[in-house]
């Protein structure tokens, strides 16, 4: 198991495992540091480019992209 193999003692049972976010949620992360420095003379402009990449990085984060994923969501309950 993956917790294992980290180093982690799972005291229960892992009931979900979730790994979303792929390609372009990363992406994106680096386009909104960016432009919220390049475009801070331009707040309406800042506003609308972190409104829209936020929108497609949120769809992008809730595909389930396997292996390919960009972050890993584990639910363990305890025993």
């Amino acid at each position: 198991m993956l917790l294992v193999e980290a180093g982690w003692e799972v005291n229960g049972a892992v009931e979900q495992v979730f790994k979303g976010g792929g390609l372009f949620y990363a992406l994106w992360q680096n386009v909104a540091y960016f432009s919220t420095l390049l475009l801070r003379s331009h707040p309406r402009t800042r506003r609308i480019v972190l409104s829209v990449g936020g929108t497609i990085g949120d769809l992008d984060y809730r595909i389930p992209w396997g292996d390919a994923s960009f972050n890993v969501a584990i639910l363990v309950r305890r025993g």
